[in-house]
């Protein structure tokens, strides 16, 4: 997000467990001198819950995203060779 946002973490990890729910966070700053729009997307919609997955950030603002895994009854079985992604889009939100 070259000139947009600062991403921090750079890379998620969450500890798993059976049966309980993990929150990772991610913090989205602005480096932008303008608004900043963002959409964070997911290839598997199925075992993630992303709070807000859309926004503005003020410029110089973070924004604080909140990524909840959701395990079941039983470990993933793709759980050692995951192939799952995420994808942060973001532009400039001129303010008109």
């Amino acid at each position: 997000m070259d000139g947009l946002l600062r991403i921090t973490p750079s890379e998620l990890r969450f500890p798993v467990q059976i049966r309980k729910r993990r929150i990772v966070s991610l913090l989205l700053e602005s480096v932008s001198t303008e608004p900043v729009v963002f959409k964070l997307k997911t290839n598997n919609i199925e075992r993630y819950r992303v709070k807000p997955y859309w926004g503005i950030i003020q410029p110089g603002s973070v924004a604080k995203v909140e990524i909840q895994i959701h395990t079941g009854k039983e470990l993933p079985s793709d759980l050692v060779e995951c192939k799952d992604l995420f994808r942060i889009q973001a532009a400039p939100f001129p303010e008109h």
